[in-house]
């Protein structure tokens, strides 16, 4: 085949090109710029300087020097991460300097230098698998006179003289000698070959320990610039990588026994697998995301009547959701519980599908639950008494449930709270140790919230998460306590903070330090609409409580089709502690779902906030120390004989 003089200089030039320790991408890239190509770039060291880290994602800023002379030149940024987002990479020069075009590719450096010992061994390679090559032939040479000897072994004389038993005799003898010689001499250059190959395989060993390691592939900028004169000039590249994040959690020091403030500390978690190590940059924080979309997305218009598919929000009584932006991995995920006629519901239970990470629905059927299995496109599961159990994939931080109508009518709902009960001791207060020293200085813009951290941040990329105490706010505190006592007879202390949506928080974990201990940790849901953040605080026994149900009455006269019940209940709560508390006392009465059920308080103790579609009763208590206070409920029910009624 005959080769042009051009293809031919073109593959030499290639090769040329390559033996310099340059790469194929490099190659491509220099392809690209003005001015002479083929001059190899100028290599340009720098160290990170500076770090920006967002929600997800982060700002590297790299810092150098370099000395050039007056033209043009291709510099070469090598050694950063991989990843790097093209369009976000920016080159601050001097003003004498300017930067003509930039290029995102990939570079290895030369391999190391191997040592004079791998070369021996090469040599000595070399000699073994030419004598295993010359055994080689030696054995065909063998099996090829094997295989004619076992051709010719069947003698036949002529059809008069045949072969005499001495003729059969001398050759049976020849090449019964001849074939066990072969053989001998095959299992010999067997066992020759044998030992050459564990040599080979001992010098191959030997030629992996020796052997240097190979150079990583790493990120690399291209930049052509025109400097009008030599000199030194410092320089600046900054770019966007993704394998970056962090995320907010706090802790709560509240002082129990004392009337003081809370101190709400938010603690950064810092994570960078980017491939390079950080020593000791400038690191700030922020709550933005460069990667999200800057624009907002544009209404529908959504016809009806035209169409069967305008009814685009029917569910035919179906559960539906509702989510936001898209974010197929959050962290934490947000939303609301309404049933079919937009009312929020209380007590509906949330779990990550498949696992046991779960929480329920507060007061305002709002929910906040933490994606600890860290999977892309979770799947959340609801279940609320009457209704059929939700489950749909998640691809966003918030999700608005929308529960179709109930599967059965609903006699009765029970909310269980768990806690577990804490010792506390009744000796004299001593005040806890202050809260912790804090590492940031925090700056509010238009749309975000940074953090610039004081101190020189240092980590190694894929080491676990590092938190940073980053600022401390003082919060106005309020301490109450809250009971159930029909669900549960226990008394649970409450902090009760305001001025915290002043601070533009963002959802996290809540880690929950009472008088200098900690007692556990809870989520912390900026997105609440209630400018009075409840923190639950633990169960506290020094708080009595105990329910009972009232003597019954039933009227059940033969002439009526009716029947009336006179209903009620006790319930009686000791203070045995040394100083006022408030008390949140909760309770209930049933409520009606048919026209021809009647249900009528006739007595309640106190001045207690009804509900009349939910029955509840809420009592807002004062109780001074060592006092003992006796709350009383009684109701009627009216029913027809055939409607079975619920008892306390």
């Amino acid at each position: 085949m005959q080769v042009s003089h051009f293809t031919l200089a073109l593959i030499l030039s290639f090769f040329s090109f390559t033996s310099n320790g340059a790469n194929f991408s490099s190659f491509i890239v220099s392809e690209n710029w003005v001015g002479n190509a083929s001059t190899k770039p100028i290599s340009v060291s720098s160290t990170i300087a500076a770090a920006t880290v967002y929600t997800k994602g982060a700002l590297i800023v790299r810092r150098g020097s370099m000395t050039i002379e007056a033209g043009n030149f291709d510099l070469a940024f090598n050694g950063l991460e991989r990843g790097i987002q093209e369009e976000s990479i920016q080159l601050y020069l001097d003003n004498s300097v300017g930067v003509f075009s930039l290029a995102l590719g990939s570079h290895t450096d030369d391999p190391k230098e191997k040592p004079v010992r791998m070369q021996t061994l090469y040599v000595r390679l070399d000699s073994i698998r030419r004598q295993i090559a010359l055994l080689e032939a030696d054995r065909a040479g063998y099996q090829e006179e094997l295989t004619i000897m076992t051709a010719h072994r069947n003698f036949n004389g002529g059809a008069e003289t045949g072969i005499s038993v001495d003729d059969i005799r001398a050759a049976g003898e020849l090449y019964r000698e001849r074939t066990t010689s072969i053989k001998r001499a095959l299992v010999e250059l067997n066992y020759q070959k044998g030992k050459l190959n564990l040599l080979i395989n001992k010098l191959n060993a030997e030629l992996t320990e020796l052997a240097p390691p190979t150079p990583p592939t790493t990120g690399q900028v291209v930049s052509r610039v025109i400097a009008q004169k030599a000199g030194t000039y410092t320089f600046e590249l900054s770019y966007l990588v993704n394998d970056a994040s962090w995320t907010s959690d706090y802790d709560l020091y509240v002082e129990g026994e004392a009337s003081r403030p809370a101190d709400l500390i938010l603690v950064a978690n810092v994570q960078q697998n980017t491939g390079m190590a950080w020593e000791d940059v400038d690191l700030t924080l922020s709550t933005g995301n460069p990667n999200r979309k800057l624009a907002p997305t544009k209404l529908i218009p959504r016809y009806i009547g035209h169409s069967p598919a305008a009814s685009v929000n029917a569910n035919s009584g179906k559960t539906k959701n509702i989510q936001g932006a898209y974010d197929p991995a959050p962290r934490y995920i947000q939303g609301v519980v309404r049933d079919d006629l937009g009312e929020p519901l209380v007590g509906v239970t949330v779990l990550i599908y498949g696992s046991k990470i779960g929480t329920t629905t507060d007061m305002d059927g709002r929910y906040i639950i933490e994606n600890k299995m860290n999977t892309a496109t979770p799947s959340l599961q609801l279940s609320y008494v009457g209704y059929e159990s939700y489950t749909c994939v998640v691809h966003s931080g918030s999700v608005d449930f929308y529960f179709g109508e109930p599967s059965m009518v609903l006699e009765e709902v029970v909310v269980v709270g768990y806690g577990s009960n804490k010792d506390r001791s009744e000796d004299s207060y001593t005040p806890p140790p202050p809260a912790p020293i804090t590492f940031g200085t925090e700056q509010a813009t238009i749309t975000t919230r940074t953090y610039h951290v004081d101190a020189p941040f240092s980590a190694e990329s894929g080491t676990p998460t590092n938190a940073v105490r980053l600022v401390a706010h003082t919060l106005p505190l309020d301490l109450r306590y809250t009971a159930a006592p029909k669900v549960e007879p226990v008394a649970y202390l409450e902090a009760m903070l305001t001025g915290w949506d002043e601070l533009n928080l963002v959802s996290g974990t809540l880690r929950l330090h009472l008088d200098g201990r900690y007692i556990g940790k809870s989520l912390f849901n900026a997105a609440q609409e209630s400018d009075t953040l409840l923190v639950p605080l633990g169960p506290d026994d020094r708080i009595v409580l105990q329910r009972r149900p009232l003597k019954q009455k039933t009227d059940r006269r033969p002439i009526r089709s009716r029947v009336d019940y006179d209903l009620g209940y006790e319930i009686t709560v000791r203070n045995t502690l040394s100083r006022t508390i408030k008390l949140h006392l909760e309770d209930q009465v049933p409520v009606s779902q048919r026209d021809e059920v009647k249900v009528d308080i006739i007595d309640r103790s106190g001045d207690a906030k009804f509900n009349v579609d939910t029955g509840s009763l809420v009592w807002q208590l004062s109780l001074k120390p060592a006092t003992t206070e006796l709350i009383r409920v009684g109701y009627t029910v009216s029913a027809p004989k055939s409607v079975a009624v619920l008892f306390e």
